[in-house]
């Protein structure tokens, strides 16, 4: 968000949300960011075929409140090589909030970070610095919000 644009959860939202990811180079620059956390979200590296084997070390309870910086990272996990049209974008949100796994909800969580603004009342995604963002990419986050 634009008020506070250079702190590591505003660029990852900034650089891993639906619209960032619909060229090779948002992809890439979201994966450059996500880069420090993979230990975070083991699976993201692994499903890219990135790392054989990420440790997932630093996912503990002392470092949650850093590796919920990267919450948007998990969005990597659900769009493989990127999300060409608005259907792939919307399906890659309804697949990470339909899973039914313990970790689902976190997983929801996470990849509709960047769309906050678009169900807080108080907050104006433009203003926020998402110009990008298309919130309907998002809709399957609204049964975080009800």
């Amino acid at each position: 968000p634009k008020s506070h644009p250079t702190s590591v959860e505003s660029q990852v939202v900034t650089k891993c949300n639906t619209g960032a990811l619909s060229t090779s180079e948002g992809i890439e620059k979201c994966e450059e960011i996500c880069e420090p956390a993979q230990c975070c979200f083991p699976e993201i590296s692994n499903s890219q075929n990135r790392v054989d084997k990420v440790s997932d070390e630093c996912n503990t309870p002392d470092n949650e409140s850093w590796c919920s910086q990267y919450s948007a990272c998990q969005t990597l996990q659900h769009v493989d090589g990127g999300v060409d049209t608005h259907a792939e974008a919307q399906a890659a949100v309804e697949e990470a909030c339909s899973e039914v796994s313990p970790d689902g909800h976190a997983r929801c969580s996470n990849v509709c970070a960047p769309a906050r603004c678009c169900f807080d009342e108080t907050q104006n995604c433009f203003e926020n610095g998402m110009d990008n963002l298309l919130c309907s990419d998002y809709d399957a986050c609204g049964i975080l919000y009800h």
